[in-house]
């Protein structure tokens, strides 16, 4: 096998085995091997995410979107977006999802329709459950406390 291929085999071993932070160099030297710059950053994406370094795993999303929505592995995309959402980054997260959401692979638009509407709930107002009682009418009563 070329050295590229070894590199692959090796980064995806790691994945495979949860050796995350492994995984994340030899995906960023995979990056650097010619032809394989969309397969390392996706790579990278997906170790960062499980390291829960979220701006190098964003980094490498986006790089990796830029250079083929494709590669970029499903899972790793909902991590990130609801990983951002929880942190406030809505606007980080829709930018992310934006390109999967436009793919032609039915399953990849799937779960990023499903990272999205959960990044929305994420960054939902929070709901008061006083706010879901009955309205207070006059002739009730005293009003139910604010």
């Amino acid at each position: 096998p070329t050295d590229r291929e070894a590199l692959c085999a090796w980064t995806d071993l790691c994945l495979e085995h949860e050796r995350w932070a492994r995984a994340a160099e030899l995906s960023l030297a995979l990056s650097e091997s010619a032809g394989a710059r969309g397969l390392g950053l996706s790579r990278a994406a997906r170790a960062y995410s499980a390291l829960r370094r979220y701006p190098q795993a964003l980094a490498a999303a986006r790089a990796a979107c830029d250079h083929d929505p494709a590669l970029l592995h499903t899972e790793t995309a909902a991590d990130l977006a609801v990983a951002l959402a929880s942190g406030r980054r809505l606007m980080d997260a829709e930018r992310l999802l934006a390109p999967l959401l436009q793919s032609q692979d039915p399953r990849l638009r799937a779960v990023a329709e499903l990272a999205q509407e959960t990044a929305r709930k994420l960054n939902a107002p929070a709901i008061d459950s006083r706010d879901l009682r009955e309205p207070w009418t006059p002739g009730q009563g005293a009003p139910p406390p604010k």
